[in-house]
């Protein structure tokens, strides 16, 4: 390359900055032409050094990403002198010729799912709640099944995905894996976001999938009364696995929180409130929201009844916790036993919190969306609906019974 000033820089594009982090570029100068690429690599832009070129710290991230970057620097430079060894001349032209003319990616969708991830695990307590990082490692076990089954490939190529793949796949959810059309969809919007995040990368021009229409289909909420939720507590368990679980579902019914935000619960998420009384603080899995929630009796005495719980000193938390799985397995149990007619879930548990204990108790709607640790009054508002719902059914019941009478009344004049 004799005769050539070439220099190099790497610089961030604050512009295109998502979650905090920002795509690194490459500009290049060749003979006072200027011209960047694409390094499809990315960093927080706040750990970003622009005179030393390169991301700040000593950690494992900082010192793998400025590995990363002298490599691409070194394959950039070994592309310079393959173009010139088949010319005398090499401007930027010949570069962005080179480069479109590059077969295409080898990228693959196992990789960008395992590169996603990857990325996303070190946003977890950030920007991303950890059940979000587990919802796309399952997308991806579920992309691997069936790619085995179907496609007979242990991967396929960015390339190579059409909007087939997504009829294909919900096909063989729904079908094979025998998912309901909701679990199904969440998982057609996860592969959607990894696909989003190929194109930018560049991997590919456009997401193949973006118009593959796949939506929430809405679902009766359901909840417990008051009745139900005094059988339950009024019942006595001589399995201690039963009681557990019971416990955990009547403290969710109290507290309103969701399974991986109960499962989290320490001693010391317990604080003094502004009234002087027992208060949980913490931040939502979900919403990453502070949500500060005062303790009623019946929680503050099923924290009490463990205290001293051999799995709650082992771990450091307040309840003894099972699986997901495990709840779900159990609630169910306890369902059958107590004759309770609805399928108890720690979802459940959250709208009964939601409406039976304080919207139909006249805690304001407000409140209740700060309880329940929701980032829009928007969210809470299906809640409200189920509590005119229940009112209707109240009034419909009311003019049942009054008319009723009335008729009765009626009749005995009549005789």
């Amino acid at each position: 390359m004799s005769n050539l000033f070439i220099s190099t820089r790497f610089v961030i594009r604050k512009n295109k900055a998502k979650d905090g982090y920002a795509p690194i570029r490459l500009v290049y100068t060749i003979n006072s032409q200027r011209a960047e690429v694409n390094t499809k690599l990315k960093c927080k832009v706040r750990l970003w050094e622009p005179s030393a070129q390169k991301v700040k710290g000593h950690s494992i991230e900082a010192k793998t990403l400025n590995a990363q970057l002298e490599k691409f620097k070194l394959t950039f430079f070994e592309m310079l002198a393959t173009i010139q060894s088949s010319g005398d001349i090499l401007t930027i032209n010949d570069v962005k010729n080179y480069l479109n003319k590059k077969p295409e990616p080898s990228e693959t969708l196992l990789n960008l799912c395992d590169q996603f991830i990857e990325e996303k695990r070190l946003l977890i307590g950030k920007s991303y709640a950890k059940a979000t990082v587990k919802k796309y490692e399952y997308l991806r076990a579920k992309v691997v099944s069936f790619l085995e089954e179907k496609k007979k490939s242990s991967d396929l190529k960015m390339s190579t995905i059409t909007r087939g793949f997504a009829f294909q796949f919900e096909s063989y959810l729904k079908g094979k894996q025998q998912l309901g059309h909701n679990a199904t969809t969440k998982y057609i919007q996860c592969l959607k976001s990894i696909l989003n995040h190929a194109v930018e990368l560049e991997l590919i021009e456009k997401n193949p999938i973006s118009t593959y229409k796949c939506s929430y289909e809405k679902t009766e909420i359901e909840v417990l009364s008051q009745d139900q939720i005094d059988k339950l507590v009024l019942k006595k368990f001589g399995n201690q696995r039963l009681e557990e679980v019971k416990d955990v579902f009547l403290f969710c019914c109290y507290s309103g929180y969701a399974y991986v935000d109960v499962s989290q619960l320490r001693p010391e998420n317990i604080i003094k409130g502004i009234d002087g009384k027992q208060w949980i603080q913490t931040r939502r899995a979900k919403s990453n929201v502070i949500a500060n929630v005062p303790l009623l009796p019946p929680a503050i005495h099923i924290i009490d009844k463990y205290k001293d719980h051999p799995y709650c000193l082992n771990k450091g938390v307040l309840l003894p916790v099972k699986s997901n799985q495990k709840m779900n397995e159990y609630l169910k149990e306890i369902g059958n036993i107590c004759g309770i007619n609805v399928k108890l879930t720690t979802h459940v548990a959250r709208h009964t919190f939601a409406t039976t204990i304080l919207l139909n108790n006249g805690v304001a709607l407000e409140t209740v969306s700060k309880l329940l640790g929701h980032s829009k009054l928007s969210t809470t508002q299906i809640y409200a609906k189920l509590r005119d719902r229940k009112v209707a059914d109240d009034m419909a019941s009311l003019s049942e019974k009054l008319f009723e009478k009335k008729s009765s009344v009626n009749q005995k004049k009549i005789v």
